[in-house]
Order: C-alpha cells, then sequence, then structure tokens
C-alpha cells in the first residue's frame, strides 16, 4: 500500500505540463506554476512507483531527529520540510494530520527526497540542506531547477542535481551519466531533464515511469486494440461483429 500525503489541492489553468498543475487549498501562489507541476508529478509517479508497497509518498512534511540537538538546532534556523519525501513503513493512523515525522526508534529516515528550486529557498537547497539531510541518515537527495532559478546563474550551472549518503555518514554528489541523467538507487530510476524543461523518471530500459492515471490509460489503449483486431479476424471469417 502507498499512503500519499498532502493538502487538497485544486486544479488550476495555465499553459504549463496542464496534466500536473495544482495549487494548495488557501495557499497563496509563492511557487510558480512550472514549480508546482514538478511536485504534482513527482507525487502521482512515486505513487505508482510504490504501489502495492507500505511506502509514504509525502509532500510538504517537516523532518526532524528525535533526541538530536544538533539537527534540531538546524531546523529551527532552515524549515526542514521537503516538496516530497518517500518514507518507509508509514501506516493509515500517521496519516492524520501530519505535520512533523520525527526519525527515531521505529521511524526511518526517508529513503529519498525531492526540493524543487525557487527563488526563496535555492541556495540552502543546494548549499545547506545536502549535509543536513545526510546527517538525518536520508539516503538520496534530489533538487530540480524548473525556471532557471539558479541554472547558468551560479557554479552549479546543471538545472537537476543530486546526492548520496555515504558509508562515513557524509554526502556525495552524484556524477552525471550520458545525456545530463541521474540514477536513484532508492527509486530504481534515471531522473531526466527534458528538452521542455519537466522532470520525467526513466526505467534501467529507460521506458518512461507512468503515473497511475497513465498505466490506466496504457491499459485501456492496448484493450482497444486487441478488440480492434478480434473484429478484423471476425470479418476475415465472414462474420460481422456488430451482430454478435
Amino acid at each position: 500500500m502507498t499512503l500519499q500525503l498532502t493538502n487538497e489541492r485544486k486544479k488550476i489553468k495555465a499553459g504549463y505540463d496542464s496534466k500536473y498543475e495544482y495549487l494548495r487549498e488557501g495557499e497563496e501562489m509563492s511557487h510558480t506554476i512550472a514549480h508546482e507541476a514538478v511536485i504534482a508529478y513527482l507525487r502521482l509517479v512515486l505513487v505508482q512507483l510504490f504501489a502495492g508497497q507500505k511506502v509514504g509518498v509525502v509532500t510538504d512534511v517537516e523532518l526532524t531527529v528525535a533526541g538530536d540537538a544538533e539537527i534540531e538546532a538546524e531546523n529551527k534556523a532552515i524549515y526542514i520540510s521537503p516538496d516530497i519525501s518517500v518514507i518507509n513503513g508509514l501506516t493509515v493512523s500517521e496519516t492524520n494530520a501530519l505535520g512533523l515525522y520525527r526519525i527515531g526508534p521505529g521511524k526511518p529516515p526517508p529513503r529519498v527526497v525531492f526540493e524543487i528550486g525557487s527563488q526563496e529557498t535555492w541556495k540552502a537547497d543546494l548549499e545547506t540542506k545536502p549535509t543536513t539531510f545526510a546527517k538525518m541518515g536520508i539516503k538520496e537527495y534530489f533538487t530540480f531547477d524548473p525556471t532557471g532559478v539558479w541554472t547558468g546563474k551560479w557554479r552549479k550551472k546543471a538545472p537537476l542535481l543530486g546526492w548520496s549518503l555515504g558509508a562515513a555518514g557524509q554526502s556525495h554528489e552524484k556524477d552525471f551519466a550520458t545525456a545530463g541523467r541521474l540514477w536513484s538507487y532508492e527509486l530504481d530510476s534515471w531522473l531526466a531533464v527534458q528538452p521542455d524543461h519537466t522532470l520525467r523518471l526513466f526505467d534501467v530500459k529507460n521506458q518512461l515511469r507512468l503515473t497511475g492515471e497513465e498505466v490506466k490509460e496504457q491499459q485501456l489503449a492496448a484493450e482497444r486494440l486487441h478488440v480492434q483486431r478480434l473484429q478484423a479476424r471476425l470479418r476475415e471469417l465472414g462474420q460481422n461483429p456488430d451482430e454478435m
């Protein structure tokens, strides 16, 4: 079972990646539509990726470490509330009004977190959070710049960056593979920036990871094709499938 934990969202009509455009109810639109579209896509595709597993796909939940004064002090200085967190072992009872996830006994660190670059947070996303997330025990961290808030303006010019947790508990920046892709071991997926500046996930065979709705659409298309082939075969045999 995959738990999708998020505030209620409403669809907004705009011109950017309209399949994944959402805005939180009652929230001022401080993030760009592109920012929200990436978060919506990641949430949907990760829920499908972990379908049938006890894994939580969580948005905007504050993270801290139980009993760790240093981490908690850092959290007061930097609001550690990733745009997306993927957390093993969440139960249905823990979904009610979940605003804080305290890493500790029986509550593992998120296996992977995402931050989507914004004018207000991108420097912390790049300079501070890789180390803080590593101290929390988070195995992988990715940040993506859909609107160019840092790309081409800072020393890290790539729009997609990632870090992994080393054996010594330190953060190590991931190296890019061919075509500017990053591999996520925790998601068993390639992360790749597309020509239209969107972020997409692909499996090891380079097949696009689909959302739940896209999987249903694909299944329906396959069923329609199967029916059409059966109808064609019946006509070859001199039977009218419309009369059967």
